[in-house]
């Protein structure tokens, strides 16, 4: 796969506890951050359901991903459990113990898509809102001169205010910030986020 678009730097960002001990602080994200209720963490939660270090929230390929760090209770992202380190969307919910987490993204959503590498490389595409398409054949909005694309292989719609992302069962699949995305399921996009088609 060899057209990639934007940056390797994370957006600014921070998280903001909703719920729980510590509602209403919050901590902005500038490199690794563990929360937990032990002494160690950055941002320290008087919840005994915590873990000491519960989990880590750590800038990863121009995103921020969160980890569980092996805790006791678990953690939920948007009401999943989460099973592996997964990237962090605008607005995603955190569940750690009795306390709700949301992480904030603090810059607008992108309007254009820019070229990285491949044979379009520094063209940009603006994003009108409209359901566009990315892929090798004439029929994408968006296409692109790459062998290893589906003819639709993606699909980028704003829907209710956020930039959504879709892989259209596409052969080699889309990444975003390092994360194959699964077939047929929207994910939200943050400006900068960087893909991989």
């Amino acid at each position: 796969m060899s057209d990639q678009t934007t940056s390797a730097t994370p957006p600014h960002a921070s998280l903001r506890v909703l719920s729980g001990p510590s509602a209403g602080s919050s901590i902005r994200l500038t490199g690794r951050v563990v929360i937990g209720r032990g002494d160690s963490a950055d941002l320290v939660i008087d919840d005994g359901k915590l873990s000491r270090e519960h989990i880590e929230v750590a800038p990863v390929q121009g995103a921020w991903r969160i980890t569980d760090l092996g805790s006791r209770n678990g953690t939920s992202v948007n009401g999943d459990r989460l099973s592996g380190p997964q990237v962090l969307a605008p607005g995603d919910r955190i569940a750690i113990g009795l306390v709700e987490i949301t992480y904030v993204h603090e810059s607008a959503p992108p309007s254009r898509l820019r070229v990285l590498v491949g044979a379009r490389a520094g063209t940009e595409f603006p994003l009108t809102g409209q359901r566009t398409t990315i892929g090798r054949g004439s029929e994408a909005d968006i296409a692109l001169d790459d062998g290893s694309a589906s003819r639709e292989n993606s699909a980028i719609a704003l829907v209710d205010g956020i930039w959504r992302i879709t892989d259209l069962d596409s052969r080699n699949g889309t990444a975003l910030a390092g994360d194959r995305l699964p077939a047929d399921r929207p994910t939200r996009l943050w400006a900068g986020a960087p893909l991989r088609i």
